[in-house]
């Protein structure tokens, strides 16, 4: 007993050693080991007991969530050669989202008269005829006051009255030279823009002021299946006229219940349909039959007469105390210009009429020919009562120039009006 007591310390450093090693060993061995979650065993087929929907009722929920397709036929949807598409629908992308409304043609006054403030299409003929004239008759307007005020009031007499009423007139005569000369381009290009599909007021195709025009009947002709017998077979198409609307079949008609019209469209400045001037097979043929193109040369032949008066009566230019002089070169100017401008409005009225008897004064066109006319009866007048030589006859003749240039500006301004329909 005595002789072992020395081996105890060591067999208990030993032990404490090895289960220290142990330890590290199992220590390590854990740290590198991966771990699982034990779960608990069940029987196959039984599901546990959980708050969650299950994995079938959420699949269910989500089906019935879905767009469904529709069930279109191939058959049904190829026959006379349609494409396949399903009632109400108009693309793929309608079948998942909200279609939204076609956008219309408004034409009401109060979006035009905003147009007429703040879009300016120079390129159109029939705007640039309506502003020119507005503002040519404004230079008039004032004319006709300086006219008419020395004799209501001669009190109210200046030193160069007499230079500026001259000039205010010849300001307004340039302008309205640029308008008859503009008046002439917008009948020659009337109808040669382009054709454009209307459906119950929805434009179907955009901006044609650019494109190549090329109606129905240029095609047939090409075919050589429609020749015109007024026309010269060797003209070049497109010419001012109005396109033959495109007629439906009943089919068409049943499937298709909006009513379809054809709008035509003038060629803009720039464009490949613009013309100047046609050619002589032309004028023979097609734009001396035309009562817009007549009416817009009579009233530019108009305005170069009237300015003629216009000048001789600015001080200075001729002597017009001779009385001859006075009634040749100053009244007779002013008289026929007036007359050329009457002649020229009514056929413009005339254009706008089914019949040359019938008015239309429900229609903004016939109003900007009818108050033309006014005021080319008041510029007649302003030259015609001053051959009576009283001062009677003076008075009325100058509050006729005024009140001829207010019609006049009336008339441009309904004019400058209804040419907004084209701008886009």
């Amino acid at each position: 007993m005595i002789g072992a007591m020395p081996d105890m310390p060591g067999e208990f450093i030993n032990g404490m050693a090895a289960r220290m090693f142990t330890r590290i060993v199992n220590s390590w061995t854990s740290r590198n080991s991966p771990k699982y979650t034990r779960m608990e065993s069940r029987t196959y087929g039984q599901r546990p007991v959980t708050n969650r929907s299950s994995f079938d009722d959420s699949l269910d929920r989500r089906h019935s969530s879905l767009t469904k397709w529709p069930d279109v036929s191939v058959e049904e949807g190829l026959q006379d050669g349609r494409p396949m598409r399903s009632p109400g629908v108009h693309s793929t992308a309608e079948l998942f989202y909200e279609a939204q409304p076609p956008k219309q043609q408004v034409t009401r006054p109060s979006q035009r008269i905003k147009q007429m403030l703040t879009r300016f299409p120079w390129r159109d003929m029939s705007w640039m005829v309506g502003v020119t004239f507005t503002i040519g008759s404004a230079f008039f307007i004032v004319n006709g006051f300086f006219l008419l005020l020395p004799l209501t009031n001669p009190s109210t007499t200046f030193d160069s009255e007499l230079y500026w009423t001259g000039a205010t007139a010849i300001i307004g005569g340039i302008i309205f030279i640029l308008g008859g000369f503009a008046g002439v381009l917008e009948a020659l290009n009337l109808n040669r823009g382009g054709q454009v599909t209307v459906i119950e007021g929805i434009t179907v195709d955009g901006d044609t002021s650019d494109m190549e025009f090329k109606s129905d009947e240029e095609a047939l002709r090409q075919n050589n299946k429609l020749v015109a017998p007024f026309r010269d077979s060797t003209m070049d198409l497109p010419l001012r006229q109005t396109l033959p609307s495109s007629k439906t079949s009943p089919n068409s008609s049943a499937a298709n219940p909006n009513s379809t019209t054809s709008a035509t469209l003038p060629a803009l400045y720039g464009s490949s349909a613009f013309i100047f001037w046609p050619n002589t097979p032309q004028l023979r043929t097609i734009f001396f039959r035309d009562l817009c193109f007549i009416a817009a040369v009579i009233q530019s032949i108009g305005t170069f007469i009237f300015m003629l008066a216009i000048i001789t009566a600015f001080p200075g230019v001729v002597d017009l105390t001779n009385v001859t002089v006075f009634y040749l070169a100053n009244l007779l100017p002013a008289t026929l210009g007036g007359v050329l401008f009457i002649t020229a409005s009514v056929l413009q009225t005339i254009t706008t009429q089914p019949n040359w008897y019938t008015p239309r004064p429900l229609s903004v066109e016939w109003h900007v020919g009818f108050w033309n006319v006014i005021g080319s009866i008041g510029f007649t007048l302003a030259g015609a009562l001053f051959y009576l030589g009283t001062t009677a006859g003076s008075i009325q003749a100058s509050g006729a120039s005024l009140w001829g240039s207010c019609a006049f500006m009336l008339g441009g301004l309904l004019q400058w009006y209804v040419s907004m329909k084209n701008c886009r």
